[in-house]
C-alpha cells in the first residue's frame, strides 16, 4: 500500500493507494512508451525508404535525399530518449525536427512540382503519397509525444522545469541542425568533391567538441569549459554566414532555367535550416549562461580560476 499525506496548515489529508495499482499505472505507461518508440522507427523508416532508394540514381536531389535521412535518424534518436526520459525538452526536441522534416519536405515537393516539369506521372504519385503520410504522421506524433510528457509530468508532479535538461535538447537539436547546415554545402551529387570532405570531416568532429564542452560545462561549471564553450558559439554564425552567401552565388550563377528550378527547393530549405539553426544557436547559448547564473560559484574568483586550473 501506498500511504500519500497532504498538510494544510494544521490539517492533514490522507490517501491510501493499492501497490497495483501503481504498478498497473507504470506498465501501462511503459508499455506506452514501446509502442510510441517502436512504431515511430517503423513508419518512418518506411516513410523513409523512398530517399534510400533515390539516392543513388536522382542525382540532382541528392542533397535533399541525404538531408532527409540524416534528419530521420536523429529523429529516431530523439524517439528513444524521448521514450526513456520524457522529460519537456525531450518532447520540445521531438516535436521541433518533426515539424522541420514535415517543412523539409513540404518545401521541396511544393516548389518541385509547381516550378519543374513532370516527366513521370508515376513519381509524382509516389512523392504525393509520402508527403501525405509523412504529414499525417508529424501530426500524430507530435500530439503523442504531448501527452507523453503531459501524463509523465502528472505521474512525477513536476512542479519545475529541470534547466540542465532544457540545456542539453537544445544541444541536440543544434548538432542536428549543424550536421544538416553541413550537409547543404553539398548542392548535387556532381559536385560533391574534395573541399565537400574537407568540411565535412572538419565540422562534424567540431560540433561534437562543442557539445561535449556544453555538457561538461553543465555538470563542473568550471571556468575553463565556460570560456571555451562561448569561444566556440562564435564560430558557428561565421559558418551559417558562409552557407548563406554562398548559396546566393550559386543560385545567380546559374544559366539555364531548369539549373535553377532544381536548385530553388534547396536553396529555400537552406534559409529555413540555416534561420532554425541561428534560433536553437541563439537560445543555447542564452540558456548555457542561465544555467551558469544559478551555480554558486563565481566565475571570476580568482581563487576558483586557480583551482579549475
Amino acid at each position: 500500500m501506498v500511504n500519500t499525506i497532504v498538510t494544510f496548515g494544521n490539517n492533514r489529508l490522507s490517501s491510501v493507494t493499492s501497490n497495483s495499482v501503481v504498478m498497473k499505472s507504470n506498465n501501462s505507461l511503459s508499455f506506452q512508451r514501446q509502442i510510441y518508440l517502436i512504431l515511430g522507427i517503423i513508419i518512418l523508416s518506411t516513410i523513409l525508404l523512398p530517399n534510400i532508394f533515390a539516392i543513388k540514381t536522382d542525382h540532382d536531389d541528392f542533397t535533399f535525399h541525404l538531408l532527409f535521412i540524416v534528419h530521420s535518424c536523429f529523429l529516431i534518436l530523439f524517439f528513444i530518449s524521448t521514450m526513456i526520459y520524457t522529460n519537456i525538452g525531450d518532447g520540445l526536441t521531438t516535436i521541433s525536427a518533426l515539424i522541420l522534416l514535415a517543412i523539409y519536405k513540404t518545401i521541396h515537393y511544393l516548389i518541385r512540382y509547381r516550378y519543374c516539369r513532370i516527366n513521370s506521372r508515376k513519381d509524382f504519385l509516389l512523392t504525393t503519397i509520402q508527403l501525405t503520410s509523412l504529414l499525417i504522421f508529424v501530426i500524430i506524433y507530435s500530439l503523442w509525444t504531448y501527452l507523453l510528457i503531459r501524463t509523465n509530468s502528472q505521474e512525477k508532479q513536476m512542479k519545475q522545469t529541470n534547466g540542465k535538461g532544457i540545456f542539453y535538447s537544445l544541444l541536440s537539436l543544434n548538432l542536428m541542425l549543424t550536421i544538416s547546415s553541413l550537409i547543404l554545402n553539398i548542392h548535387n551529387q556532381e559536385s560533391f568533391d574534395l573541399h565537400h570532405i574537407i568540411i565535412l570531416s572538419i565540422g562534424i568532429p567540431f560540433v561534437l567538441l562543442w557539445c561535449t564542452i556544453g555538457i561538461l560545462m553543465s555538470i563542473y561549471k568550471n571556468c575553463l569549459f565556460i570560456t571555451i564553450f562561448y569561444f566556440l558559439s562564435i564560430i558557428q554564425p561565421f559558418h551559417l554566414t558562409y552557407l548563406i552567401f554562398q548559396s546566393i552565388n550559386t543560385y545567380h550563377g546559374l544559366l539555364t532555367e531548369n539549373e535553377i528550378n532544381q536548385y530553388f527547393p534547396l536553396l529555400i530549405i537552406i534559409f529555413v535550416c540555416v534561420s532554425t539553426n541561428i534560433l536553437v544557436h541563439l537560445f543555447t547559448t542564452i540558456t548555457g549562461c542561465w544555467l551558469m547564473s544559478k551555480t554558486d560559484q563565481t566565475i571570476l574568483s580568482t581563487r576558483w580560476m586557480i583551482a579549475s586550473s
